[in-house]
């Protein structure tokens, strides 16, 4: 039963697979310290339930109503790739005589918002004839922040798409391959419904002015051809000052075109029966089970028909860990952090890097407890799509990956019955 304590040993903590360690400023890490279980901290509020008389705050007698919003967005992505360092920015929108050879910022042109690329709809607010303008304004902001990190996203995957270059060879192509992994998964975890929350919230509150989205590492290996080291996405979405809108006389509505709206939730937990840790090593495999195994998550059903799932707690036990002259006593595994991702059918996904779990557990060698026997601990996050079923009834992990001490780790659970917190 070796496997956890490859992962608990004192120099695999030490490096520990948590890029939120490393890079804490990232937009993936906003909810980084938040404990694992408080629904307050997803970070999902960026204030569109407290905009009165839009939705989703119309009284049901009213009636809402289209308003076009007016103005121009703008966006740049800088990347930091090793080992060539700071990239010449890649930006929304070139203009018509497209991108030059040296460019930097300036060289990206602003996009109107009523015409943007890449099928990204129009900016717009849903509110009564009596709204105020104020508050018709608002709204026109946040939907303008959901539109360009929409944008952003799409033109992060249209970056990659367009790697390795075709006359790309030997080690360029093998560095440009890498980016291109990387690149999508940066899309991949923007696109996760609190990502994009906390993306859309940056962008409305800079109020029109550029604002600095940080991205982070990429999931490729440190260091090696072709990592994201670093990677900044600015974003703008100014309205215009004299007409900010337009209402589009009797067009009725019932939502934004791009802040996603929730109509239902539920909050459900409950225990898994069995689970396991299965290693595998360069000689061998091996696993571990899991026990006390107990989960939380919340299903909101947004307005477009789509299905939100914000895993919000897991805990299980597993089995003392023996491995040469060190044991790992009474090791424990939680989520570090919420995570979300789209229910699709009866599957959930969530991307590469997006999942984090601590390990901890009281290590002794060569029979003398370490750390004055306090528990040690490591956060570790999922090296690939970490799968999870959600049936009718249940929840259970099917194929959650992580690597640590040069060994792969999957996490997998039985089937769990959930039931409404």
């Amino acid at each position: 039963m070796g496997i956890t304590i490859a992962i608990l040993s004192s120099s695999t903590i030490a490096c520990s697979s948590d890029q939120c360690e490393q890079q804490p400023d990232s937009i993936f890490c906003a909810g980084a310290d938040d404990e694992a279980g408080d629904t307050g901290t997803d970070g999902t509020d960026t204030g569109i339930l407290g905009i009165e008389g839009c939705v989703p705050s119309i009284e049901p007698s009213a009636i809402g109503y289209e308003y076009s919003c007016q103005g121009n967005g703008n966006g740049w992505l800088v990347l930091d790739v090793v080992p060539t360092g700071t990239q010449p920015p890649e930006c929304v929108n070139w203009g018509p005589d497209g991108r030059p050879a040296n460019p930097s910022t300036a060289d990206c042109v602003p996009v109107d918002l009523t015409m943007l690329p890449n099928d990204v709809p129009s900016p717009g607010a849903c509110c009564t004839e009596m709204a105020k303008a104020e508050t018709v304004e608002n709204q026109c902001e946040e939907d303008c922040g959901y539109a360009a990190c929409n944008l952003a996203i799409t033109k992060i995957r249209e970056a990659a798409y367009a790697l390795p270059h075709p006359d790309s060879t030997g080690l360029k192509k093998t560095a440009e391959e890498r980016v291109r992994s990387d690149l999508f998964g940066m899309a991949s975890m923007l696109d996760l419904p609190g990502n994009l929350d906390q993306c859309a919230g940056t962008v409305t509150q800079a109020k029109g002015e550029p604002v600095a989205v940080l991205l982070g590492a990429g999931i490729s290996g440190e260091g090696t051809l072709g990592h994201i080291d670093d990677a900044t996405l600015t974003l703008q979405c100014s309205l215009d000052a004299l007409e900010p809108f337009v209402l589009q006389e009797g067009v009725a509505c019932e939502s934004t075109p791009n802040i996603p709206l929730i109509d239902d939730e539920s909050n459900l937990g409950g225990i898994a029966t069995a689970g396991a840790i299965t290693m595998f090593g360069p000689s061998s495999d091996s696993s571990t089970d899991l026990s006390n195994i107990t989960f939380e998550f919340r299903e909101s059903s947004m307005r477009d028909g789509s299905i939100d799932f914000l895993l919000t707690s897991f805990d299980a036990d597993a089995e003392d860990a023996d491995h040469g002259s060190f044991s790992v006593v009474d090791p424990h595994i939680r989520l570090a952090a919420p995570v979300s991702a789209t229910l699709v059918g009866d599957t959930v996904s969530f991307p590469a890097g997006s999942l984090r779990m601590e390990v901890s557990g009281v290590v002794v060698s060569n029979g003398e407890v370490l750390f004055g026997g306090q528990r040690s601990s490591g956060v570790y996050v999922n090296t690939g799509a970490a799968i999870v079923a959600r049936t009718a009834d249940g929840f259970a992990f099917v194929d959650a990956p992580f690597e640590a001490g040069g060994y792969r780790f999957v996490l997998n659970t039985e089937e769990g019955s959930a039931q409404v917190q």
